[in-house]
């Protein structure tokens, strides 16, 4: 462990807690952004809860039903065990804030950003899915990490490494790389 100098950790500290503040006062009022957009993406046909996020539940016909409800219990036991992550309401609200941008003011519409499952959230690393919304084609998957403490520094590079790895040798997550359930 290094002590180089423990005032500028403090400091950080300190700025991380004053942010995350911050970002609390915030939630409450994106949140009703969020459930009007996530209103808009059903009404296209795109099977999301008042969250945004995908829901798995609308996979039935592409995913055994026992396979949906192991990940679904997958994520509930997850939840249980792990209380509030350092990183997460931060990481949360750039979600939700990425999407409701991406969705408003890029590409006309054209392109859709979806939140993803919780579970291609917590074991696949994707945060969100862009989507062609008149094919239902998923065209990228994003990961959006945010350490506060953190410049990004060795950690940084060996996340961006893994992910070009797997982009390089044409990775793909289950959930969003199958046929699209189209509801329209």
């Amino acid at each position: 462990m290094k002590f180089e100098n423990p005032e500028i950790t403090t400091s950080k500290i300190e700025t991380t807690e004053r942010t995350r503040e911050r970002l609390r006062e915030l939630q409450p009022l994106l949140k009703p952004l969020l459930e009007n957009e996530s209103e808009k993406l059903r009404g296209r046909g795109f099977p999301v809860g008042a969250d945004g996020r995908l829901l798995p539940e609308e996979y039935k016909g592409i995913y055994r039903p026992e396979e949906i409800t192991n990940d679904l219990r997958k994520v509930r036991l997850l939840e249980s065990k792990y209380r509030e992550e350092e990183g997460k309401p931060i990481g949360d609200l750039l979600e939700v804030a990425k999407t409701l941008a991406f969705n408003r003011f890029w590409f006309g519409g054209r392109l859709i950003a979806v939140r993803a499952s919780k579970y291609d959230d917590y074991f696949n690393g994707v945060d969100e899915i862009i989507f062609d919304a008149e094919t239902f084609q998923s065209l990228a998957a994003i990961d959006t990490t945010v350490n506060p403490l953190s410049s990004f520094g060795e950690e940084g590079k060996r996340e961006t490494d893994k992910i070009l790895k797997k982009s390089a040798l044409g990775s793909e997550n289950e959930i969003w790389s199958r046929n699209f359930p189209r509801r329209r």
